[in-house]
């Protein structure tokens, strides 16, 4: 099911920038330009999230801390069941295996905006809009004060991936504390983010993917490369500096 999320945001990144702004309902165009202000002084948010994949016949589990880093970071480790860390900067994916003694390095062309407004932190949701069907809806009842959600469907049902999703987005700041894709018929994930931080100063290795000594980098016609004697920390850390004005620390969702 991480290899089904990957793809999902992945591919959830093609034929952005060529397209025509859509015309958009006066409620969605408002509550694009409160999401816009409601996220302009984040530079960095923390969280730790619980994902349950559902099957036709199976579930399973896992857990991680999602880290964000303005303008174009962001790092999804996965604790358990197994240790995974994708990262995300700007143009260029990165996918570390600690078992495989291995990363993976994917240059991405098109713009990965959509990736960060899955996990909902860039401050530009109006992307969205020019390549999916996109609308408001009120979450259940028991959700934050002024949550609100977004509806999200692909225009090509044909060329998808998923079927839907819904990210559901406290009233506060529009951070999300859950996250349900349909990918078809048989599977879904649903993951919960919480003791999410606001504006926290961020040391370098958690914007970054420490290697130990050994470890191959591999990837995009690049020649391989070992990790020589001291490890490596890549890509280069995220200078990250907080308005200690915003409000900051931890909110469970």
């Amino acid at each position: 099911m991480r290899a089904l999320l990957l793809t999902v945001l992945l591919a959830s990144m093609s034929a952005f920038g060529q397209q025509d702004e859509p015309a958009l309902e006066p409620e969605l165009e408002k509550f694009l330009v409160d999401f816009a202000k409601a996220r302009s002084k984040i530079v960095s948010v923390q969280a730790q999230f619980d994902q349950e994949n559902i099957y036709a016949d199976d579930k399973s589990y896992a857990s991680g801390t999602v880290t964000y880093a303005k303008p174009k970071r962001v790092v999804i480790r996965y604790e358990e069941p197994d240790s995974l860390v994708w990262l995300l900067d700007k143009n260029e994916f990165y996918e570390y295996e600690a078992e495989l003694e291995q990363v993976k390095v994917q240059n991405i062309e098109d713009e990965p905006e959509v990736v960060l407004l899955f996990w909902g932190f860039d401050d530009d949701a109006r992307r969205l809009c020019k390549k999916y069907h996109v609308e408001l809806f009120d979450p259940e009842n028991g959700a934050p004060k002024g949550a609100r959600g977004l509806l999200i469907k692909p225009k090509k049902n044909d060329a998808a991936y998923f079927k839907q999703a819904r990210i559901f987005l406290r009233g506060k700041d529009y951070l999300p504390y859950k996250i349900h894709v349909v990918n078809d018929e048989e599977s879904e994930f649903v993951t919960d983010i919480s003791s999410i931080k606001v504006n926290k100063d961020l040391s370098p290795a958690e914007t970054q993917i420490v290697l130990p000594a050994g470890t191959m980098i591999v990837g995009d016609g690049r020649v391989p490369e070992a990790v020589g004697e001291g490890g490596k920390s890549i890509p280069g850390p995220v200078s990250v500096e907080t308005d200690k004005t915003n409000e900051s620390g931890s909110e469970e969702s």
